[in-house]
C-alpha cells in the first residue's frame, strides 16, 4: 500500500474538503450536467463556498449508485501522506459522521476528509 493518498480537494472559505480521488469518476461543469439533481456538498457540511466555477463531482460508493455532488470554487488534486491523516476530535466526530479524518499542515487550511460511504444522500 502506498504511503500517499490522492484526494480531490474543494476549497471553502474556512477549510478544504477532500475525498478519495479514486472515488471521483468525473468532474463535470454544471452547464454540461444532465443527470439527477445534485446535492450541494459544501452546504451539507455547513461551510461557505469559494467563488468560482460550479461543477458536479460524480462520486462512486461501494454497492450503491454514485452520488452527484455540487461544488464551487477551486477543485484540485492533493497528495497527503497517510501518517498525516489524524482522527477527528470526539466532539467534532459526534456531529459530522461523514468525515473520517483531518489533515493539518503548516501554511494550509485544515483539510477535512470526507468518507463518501457514510453519506446518505
Amino acid at each position: 500500500m502506498s504511503d500517499e493518498l490522492a484526494l480531490m480537494v474543494v476549497r471553502t472559505r474556512d477549510f478544504d474538503l477532500g475525498l478519495s480521488a479514486a472515488q471521483v469518476q468525473e468532474v463535470i461543469p454544471l452547464e454540461r450536467w444532465t443527470g439527477e439533481a445534485a446535492f450541494d456538498l459544501v452546504q451539507l457540511i455547513g461551510a461557505t463556498s469559494d467563488e468560482g466555477a460550479v461543477r458536479i463531482l460524480v462520486v462512486t460508493r461501494q454497492g450503491r449508485s454514485p452520488l452527484a455532488a455540487l461544488v464551487s470554487g477551486a477543485v484540485t488534486l492533493r497528495y497527503v501522506q497517510r501518517e498525516q491523516l489524524l482522527s477527528l476530535p470526539a466532539a467534532l466526530a459526534a456531529h459530522v459522521g461523514w468525515f473520517s479524518h483531518v489533515v493539518v499542515t503548516d501554511g494550509q487550511p485544515p483539510l477535512l476528509v470526507l468518507d463518501a460511504e457514510r453519506l446518505t444522500a
